[in-house]
């Protein structure tokens, strides 16, 4: 039978390995990214994705597990928090262009931070526009 320590100690691990994959994903999108902040290098943006992948799993680690031993609904509104939380905030591709033609029609918009992502070391890739939000479909006409 598992003590209550034990399975406080299984809800922070899974909480913190899923925080830290998904700020992991996220960083490397945002800062290993061609009109991203280190622009063509690769090493900076890969590094500094993985201190904050780290510092995210460490975190939701010590937070679960201290609502985990406080009370079953507090682990609750907890994880219902995160759940909710990183829903909204990963990143979501949206269509902003009728074709692979750059033309101003767009199919969504955000509400929230959008930004482009083009591969870098790469010249004959096309952008794509994420999303950190909520993205909202715009109806056609």
């Amino acid at each position: 039978m598992r003590t209550s320590e034990e399975s406080a100690t299984t809800w922070a691990a899974v909480g913190g390995v899923a925080a830290a994959v998904a700020a992991g994903g996220t960083g490397l999108l945002l800062l290993v990214n061609h009109y991203g902040p280190f622009g063509e290098a690769r090493s900076p943006g890969a590094l500094a994705a993985l201190g904050g992948a780290l510092v995210a799993g460490t975190l939701t680690f010590v937070v679960v597990r201290s609502a985990a031993r406080r009370s079953r609904t507090l682990l609750a509104v907890v994880v219902a928090a995160m759940v909710t939380t990183g829903w909204v905030l990963l990143p979501r591709q949206i269509d902003v262009s009728e074709s692979w033609v750059p033309r101003p029609n767009e199919r969504y918009s955000c509400t929230g931070w959008s930004f482009e992502y083009y591969p870098p070391e790469t010249f004959d890739a096309s952008a794509t526009t994420y999303c950190i939000g909520l993205e909202h479909r715009i109806a056609d006409g």
